[in-house]
Order: structure tokens, then sequence, then C-alpha cells
């Protein structure tokens, strides 16, 4: 221990030592039950990778106004969790097993989710140590994720009373499929043809070469040989695909039963 001052400023050294102190002494947890309670909620983030710039200035913000708050004698409380991000998150561990030669579906559900959840704890480690990094006030006590038992069951509950309420419906809709995901997506994630200045390919459009290369367009029988039962059949709509990073057609006719007679017309004369 020395009593000369340092003539620089280590802020690793120094801003790490002093936030395990604030952790260490519950220094950002509400415990003024008689002050008037003041709380934010930080936006989770993704648990899909690191932070980024506009997360450190997000939550530098946030941090000047709970500190404040909290000087000026509030019981203040910011919330601090983060967000399952979903197929997103899927994604990158898919991505890791394929840098490996593996793949999902080498693997039971159960065990493809454990995978995930492991990683989510490598990658929320990460997460939460940056934000420990940059001395944001959290009660860290009371941290979330948006996959905990009790925040599904709300979500649950909110849809279920939302619904009998009136207020929201169930019905069948056309959605955006992912072939390779196996699974629908976001309206953000589809590019309409007028949008997308690449090339799209697939196997759609040669099926489509076939069909108006097929002589007698009134060959009906021909033609619905080209559209097996339940596969995926559009030319309206292109799909930036999360798994494979490049353009595919997505889904706006999956038929279950034959292919009705106007519809093939139409294919066969587009």
């Amino acid at each position: 221990m020395t009593n000369t001052l340092s003539t620089t400023f280590d802020p690793a050294d120094i801003e790490a030592r002093w936030y395990a102190h604030w952790e260490r002494n519950n220094c950002f947890r509400p415990e003024r039950p008689n002050a008037e309670p003041f709380t934010i909620v930080n936006p989770p983030p993704n648990v899909t990778g690191s932070l980024h710039i506009g997360h450190a200035l997000d939550n530098t913000l946030q941090d000047i106004v709970v500190r404040y708050e909290r000087l000026r004698g509030k019981d203040a409380l910011w919330v601090v969790g983060m967000d399952h991000a979903g197929i997103a998150t899927q994604m990158v561990v898919e991505r890791q097993l394929e840098a490996q030669q593996d793949k999902r579906t080498n693997y039971s559900r159960e065990e493809f989710v454990q995978k995930v959840w492991d990683w989510k704890a490598e990658s929320g480690g990460a997460i939460t140590g940056q934000l420990r990094r940059l001395g944001c006030s959290m009660d860290w006590s009371r941290e979330q994720f948006t996959m905990d038992d009790h925040f599904s069951k709300a979500v649950t509950k909110t849809f279920v009373d939302l619904y009998n309420d009136g207020l929201i419906y169930r019905d069948k809709r056309l959605v955006n499929w992912d072939p390779k995901l196996k699974t629908a997506i976001s309206d953000l994630e589809v590019v309409t043809p007028g949008e997308y200045l690449g090339d799209v390919i697939g196997d759609l459009g040669t099926r489509r070469a076939q069909i108006q290369s097929i002589e007698g367009q009134d060959d009906l029988q021909s033609v619905r040989a080209l559209l097996p039962l339940g596969e995926t059949f559009s030319y309206t709509t292109a799909l930036r695909s999360l798994s494979q990073g490049r353009a595919s057609y997505s889904m706006e006719f999956k038929y279950y039963e034959p292919v009705p007679d106007h519809i093939v017309k139409t294919l066969a004369t587009a």
C-alpha cells in the first residue's frame, strides 16, 4: 500500500474494483421503503452475441437517469435482463454446429434445446460482464430472462385474456416460411420482388420453366405432376433466408389437397 497518488488514471483497475465494491454491498438494490419509488426497465439485449456501441450509449443514458433519481432520495430500481431472440439465437447455434460439420437434425429436440441453453449461458455471461464494465447501476438480484417460466406463463395468460376479451383473434393466414429452419419468420425478413436487386434462383424457378414448356397448356395432369402435395410453390414473394444468408422463394401456396384446375391453369400460363 502506497500513499503516492498515481499520475495516470487506470480505468481497468479502478472501475472494476469499485463496481465489485458497489455490487458486494448491494448499493443498487432499492432499500428505501418510505421513499418515492422510481423504476426503469432496461430494454433486454438479445442473447445472440455481445453489446455494441448503441447499447453503450443507451445504457449510459439510463444509468445517468437512475443515478440522478437515486441521489434525489428516491427508491430507485433499474431492472436488468436479456431477450431470448428466438430464431436468431437458433441460427447462431446452427452455424456453430455447421462449423464442426454437424447439424441440428443429428440431435433430439431436447438435446438441441440444451445446446441453445448452453449458448445462452456463454453469451449471456459476456453481456452481463459488459454491462458491469460499463458501470451500470442495475439490481442484479432481480436479473430476468424472457424465457424464464414466470415470463412465459405471463405471456400466455396475456394472450389468452386478449383472445377471450375479443381483442385478438386466431385464423389461418399465409406465412413467410424458412425452408431450412422449418419455421415461420417475421415480415421484416421478407423482400418483395421490387425491393430485391439480386438474382433469385432456385428449384421453383426451374419448375416454372418446366410448366411453361409443357406442350398443350390444357394438359393439366402434366402440370399438376410438377406440384407435389405439401410442397411450397410461389412466385410473388422473395425471402432473404436467415439460415442461408441469400435469397430464396418463400411460401405463398402450400397444397395438401389436389391443386384446383384454375390455379394450375394460372401457373401454366403465367
